[in-house]
């Protein structure tokens, strides 16, 4: 059985090499503020996992997924939830 084991520098050049390839094809990168991440999306909506993805699967909530993690717009989601 083969063992590989990656070092910090090693992710530091994945990372450089991903952000080669979002500026390639245009991908949008959440800058903090401007986005967050699900479980702060749940805790404004207070709602559950599964509403979140209702909500996203309906088109009613602005979101965008990067390398598996939804992130949502700051501003929609806050507006949503006042809703």
């Amino acid at each position: 059985m083969q063992i590989d084991i990656a070092s910090k520098a090693d992710f530091i050049r994945l990372e450089k090499t991903v952000e080669k390839i979002l500026d390639i094809i245009g991908g949008e990168r959440p800058s903090p503020g401007e986005w967050m991440k699900s479980a702060e999306a749940k805790k404004v909506l207070k709602c559950s996992d599964s509403s979140l993805k209702n909500y996203r699967s309906k088109g009613l909530i602005q979101f965008t997924k990067i390398a598996g993690t939804y992130y949502y717009k700051t501003l929609k989601i806050e507006d949503y939830g006042t809703v």
